[in-house]
């Protein structure tokens, strides 16, 4: 019959803030890579947290890939391969310069395939079988020297064949200095792996340890292990929790207590029945001999008197029918009430007198009972509770462990120069730290996505936009337009406003129509309103002139010195409205006809023309014709998700594009030949309509509610 592990890991459910310290058990899902068994893992690192984490994760993700890619026949050439590649992976973390793990490492890493175990140690970890009555140490003199060549970490391994019933254990350090392997030998062998761990950590608790962790292993078979119960093969106990699950705790409650309770009240009813039999046979005999003789007296009395007792029947049968069916005036209840009083009196008296019942002793047992009832209704309640956090508990701890886990591999990746995909690793930590936030993980899942947010920043030459100056607003705002002095805001019911002196001017009346766009020309602003007419507004005299034309679609709004270009996607052109003594005249601006706008969002002139599509593209053009076109690339192959603005002027260098990438804003500074110069981070921030760059000062603005917020960048 095969054999299979069953195990249970004994650690800690919080992060160390002085190691990093693990113990994890990894069995593929896939079909074809279970056939090479599962690898156990202990390793510890005696530096802080956080930086040795990433080392310690990549000692297990290197194993675990490098020994299931491996393709050769034996597992122990495959094994063999994955820890040269665990040596390498150290060796080129300690050439990027992360060098204080080197002799702070313990860890044991195991193979086991089938009845075969392949054994790898380094540091003062060490692994022990448990077989019938003998204890044999595994990794007695695997030791390596205190300050190996990282190359040379792991350099020892010893394999075995397993036997059903060995007990196996791995640990750190720490735990073989509370409890030596001597003491663990009645723990291991006469306890399943759960229990064992149970027991080991309430040693360990009880000694105020918290810095042991370990892995206990039991060889036996599916159907042995099918028997047992789930709080006999738990995945993991926390030394720092709770010990025994709730589960086993309630069924204490209810062995102990509840049964006992229920077995007393059964002792007590027997003895009671068995009492109420002996007293009640001589009067039930008396009883029926009574019956007998009163019925020979009925039975003449009815024979002489027969009128009479029908006479008599009929009355009594009125009388009841009065009890019966009350007055419609009356509680219609009140009879029924009675006559349940009366039964129940009855039915009391009855039980006194046959010796069933004393007086208040139903009601001793009812409170009895109704107890019992009550502790397994909590008991059941309870674990249901207890089941959902642990569920939940568990959940949390997985995604703290995969966070982990891509932190190392994220680590490794980086020294070897694998960039793009140690930022897909960093994108997901910031996803699952952000899960974790309100949760007891918080502290560690703030540190993870900190520290996965900066990496990222590095990764893509990226800077986070912080400091915002914030002014308060008077009017509802929706147009931004910029003045070659002044930045004005913009309403839609004539309200212009500018946040630099904080003048406000209302040109309702002047201004026909719901403002729709605006640009700068100059001092001078061009509005646009929904109904096609075009307006010129001087806001220092509060001037406004009504324009000579009708513009052909309501379109952004765009100007190169005093001219105005209207974006119309629908015509697939680009209008051209030049100052001649006012604005007259809607011109088309592209000449190719093979030129296309239809799917362009936004546009940017410094005397060409920059056209921006949604997906990130950009045309440059000039005299109605395309001149070149790019499309906005990040480094480390990182991808736009949507743009949606885009601004340039005839001072700026560079080009400015709004866009968002993993729910996160940014403005994407690049040249205008489309080379990458730079990127810069909106945490929290939406823009629509409602973001504007002055590309010649580099300031960011955008509104929130009545609050305009700006930062240089």
């Amino acid at each position: 019959m095969d054999v299979i592990i069953n195990y249970t890991r004994l650690t800690t459910s919080d992060r160390l803030a002085d190691r990093f310290l693990t113990c994890q058990v990894y069995s593929p899902h896939e079909e074809e890579s279970k056939e090479k068994g599962s690898v156990y893992s202990q390793v510890e690192i005696l530096n802080p947290w956080f930086a040795a984490s990433q080392v310690g994760q990549s000692i297990i993700n290197t194993l675990i890939r490098d020994y299931y890619k491996a393709d050769d026949t034996s597992d122990l050439n495959n094994f063999e391969t994955a820890i040269k590649g665990v040596n390498g992976s150290l060796a080129q973390i300690a050439q990027g310069g992360e060098t204080d793990w080197i002799g702070r490492l313990s860890s044991v890493l195991i193979l086991i395939n089938g009845k075969e175990a392949h054994f790898a140690q380094t540091g003062q970890s060490h692994a022990y079988l448990y077989r019938g009555n003998q204890i044999n140490h595994i990794t007695e003199g695997l030791e390596n020297e205190m300050s190996p060549h990282p190359l040379k970490t792991f350099t020892n391994l010893t394999s075995g064949t397993l036997q059903e019933g060995d007990k196996i254990i791995i640990a750190n350090p720490t735990f073989f200095e509370v409890i030596d392997p001597s003491e663990l030998k009645t723990i291991i062998t006469q306890n399943d792996p759960t229990r064992a761990a149970i027991e080991s950590g309430k040693i360990l608790k009880g000694r105020g340890i918290k810095y042991a962790n370990a892995i206990f292993m039991e060889v036996t078979t599916k159907d042995a292990l099918a028997n047992l119960t789930p709080d006999q093969k738990r995945d993991v106990i926390y030394i720092n929790e709770q010990l025994s699950s709730l589960s086993v705790n309630l069924k204490n409650i209810w062995r102990n207590l509840v049964i006992p309770l229920i077995v007393s009240i059964g002792n007590f009813s027997a003895k009671a029945f068995s009492k109420t039999k002996k007293s009640l046979t001589p009067k039930i005999k008396e009883g029926l001999s009574r019956t007998a003789e009163n019925s020979k007296k009925l039975i003449e009395f009815a024979k002489n008197k027969r009128y009479d007792l029908a006479k008599q029947s009929k009355v009594k049968m009125e009388e009841e029918k009065e009890i019966l069916v009350p007055d419609k005036k009356t509680d219609p209840s009140q009879p029924a009430k009675l006559l349940l009083l009366k039964t129940k009196n009855k039915f009391k008296r009855f039980l006194l007198k046959i010796g069933f019942s004393k007086p208040h002793g139903p009601r001793m047992y009812l409170i009895g009972l109704l107890v019992a009832i009550l502790i397994l209704a909590i008991t059941i309640g309870f674990s249901t509770l207890s089941k959902n956090r642990k569920a939940s508990s568990k959940e949390m701890q997985e995604m703290l462990n995969q966070i982990t886990s891509l932190e190392g591999e994220s680590s490794t990746l980086i020294a070897q120069n694998k960039e793009e995909q140690a930022l897909v690793n960093y994108k997901k930590i910031t996803e699952l730290a952000e899960q974790l936030k309100n949760s007891k993980y918080s502290d560690q899942a703030n540190k993870s996505y900190e520290n996965a947010f900066s990496k990222i920043l590095e990764i893509t030459k990226a800077q986070e936009i912080k400091d915002f100056e914030e002014k308060e607003l008077p009017i509802e705002i929706s147009i931004f337009a910029l003045t070659d002095s002044n930045l004005y805001l913009l309403s839609k019911e004539y309200d212009f406003y500018n946040p630099k002196n904080g003048e406000k001017i209302n040109l309702s009346g002047k201004i026909k129509g719901e403002i729709s766009h605006a640009v700068a020309t100059g001092e001078k602003i061009a509005v646009s309103t929904k109904d096609g007419a075009l307006y010129t507004v001087e806001p220092a005299t509060e001037t406004v002139d009504k324009q000579p034309l009708q513009l052909n679609y309501d379109g952004i709004l765009k100007s190169f010195l005093e001219n105005i270009y209207m974006l119309d996607p629908p015509s697939n052109q680009i209008w051209k409205i030049v100052n001649d003594d006012g604005y007259k005249d809607n011109t088309p601006y592209l000449a190719d006809e093979n030129l296309s706008v239809s799917d362009v969002i936004s546009i940017a002139i410094d005397g060409s023309i920059y056209t921006l599509n949604q997906s990130c593209t950009i045309n440059r053009l000039s005299r109605g014709s395309s001149i070149s076109n790019f499309t906005v690339n990040l480094p480390a192959n990182e991808k736009l998700e949507s743009c949606f603005d885009i601004y340039t002027s005839e001072s700026s260098e560079n080009l400015y594009v709004l866009g968002r990438n993993s729910n996160i804003t940014k403005i994407i500074e690049i040249g205008k030949n489309g080379t990458f110069v730079g990127q810069y981070i909106l945490k929290n921030t939406k823009c629509d309509s409602n973001c504007f760059i002055d590309s010649d000062k580099r300031v960011f603005h955008k509104i929130e509610g009545d609050k305009l917020k700006s930062a240089k960048f």
